[in-house]
């Protein structure tokens, strides 16, 4: 892949590049411009083959294979209508797993959907038993079957089921990268998450320091939302 790399591996890796905050950040990683980087991921010769083997390296796919030394950590703004299956086969030629963290609500929560007080970025983890990703993303979204269609299956099935076995948030999955031994063990033992109650949503609400009246409110207007689309 570093010698020659097909237009359609590079779609591929303009997904990837997503996944390490865009062409801007990583254009400067690599001591080029945006532009350059832009239009050699469609297909034009504007970078050298040396700065082609900077860029896989920062993505974690030095050789065009995926890196199985480290936690790859990811970040995405935004998920609708964002297919990233073509990314993730480029660490995941064969698919894999997906597992959620046991702060991700997969129904609804009041506190995430309306960025109320302070909370963890959605956080799932991803494998196929050797390479070792985990994806963030504002926690106010989650990943819908449109992102990663068919590639990605749960773990244990579900959603609900597929949790991962976090017992002390850590700074690595706060807000940084989790070890290999830490990602393994969350990821050898996974539970159910547990039921959440109407008393669980009445505390959130207490917790925010939102009315009543107000979280009627949001819940209908979410509803709402909900039925025109």
């Amino acid at each position: 892949m570093s010698t020659y790399i097909s237009n359609q591996a590079r779609q591929q890796l303009k997904i990837a590049c997503r996944f390490y905050g865009g062409i801007k950040p990583l254009s400067q990683l690599i001591g080029s411009n945006p532009g350059n980087l832009s239009r050699w991921l469609n297909g034009h010769t504007t970078l050298s083959e040396a700065k082609v083997s900077q860029l896989l390296d920062i993505l974690g796919l030095s050789g065009g294979v995926a890196d199985t030394d480290r936690v790859h950590t990811w970040t995405l703004k935004r998920v609708a209508f964002l297919d990233i299956t073509p990314g993730l086969s480029l660490y995941f030629p064969n698919g894999g797993e997906i597992c959620a963290a046991p702060w991700v609500n997969s129904g609804f929560n009041l506190r995430d959907s309306f960025n109320i007080g302070e909370g963890l970025k959605t956080l799932y983890a991803i494998s196929d038993g050797n390479v070792r990703v985990i994806l963030r993303i504002p926690r106010s979204l989650l990943i819908q079957k449109e992102n990663i269609k068919n590639f990605l299956q749960w773990k244990n099935g579900t959603p609900q089921k597929s949790v991962l076995s976090i017992p002390t948030i850590t700074d690595g999955w706060s807000k940084g990268v989790p070890s290999i031994d830490e990602f393994d063990n969350a990821w050898g033992d996974t539970s159910p998450a547990p039921t959440k109650t109407e008393s669980d949503l009445i505390d959130a609400v207490r917790d925010a320091g939102v009315s009543i009246e107000d979280a009627i409110t949001a819940i209908k207007s979410i509803k709402s939302k909900s039925a025109k689309s």
